[in-house]
């Protein structure tokens, strides 16, 4: 069973701005990394637990997921 994933309210801005960001230059690499963004929303939703923890960075209750072939993190 999937949930919902409930994101920060500046987070829809920042996602939208790193595509644009990236379509200037390369727009299949933004593509890409709507696609990659979609599917790590989903995959989260699926396990609420996926992602590292960084202790060092933030309490326990976040995780940190990294974003296959881009420098982007979800938090």
């Amino acid at each position: 069973m999937s949930r919902s994933v409930v994101l920060a309210p500046a987070a829809p801005q920042d996602l939208r701005q790193a595509v644009t960001h990236i379509a200037r230059d390369n727009p299949e690499a933004a593509r890409r990394l709507r696609t990659r963004l979609e599917t790590a929303l989903r995959r989260l939703g699926a396990n609420p637990a996926l992602g590292a923890q960084r202790p060092t960075l933030a309490e326990a209750r976040y995780r940190f997921l990294a974003i296959s072939g881009f420098p982007y993190l979800l938090v």
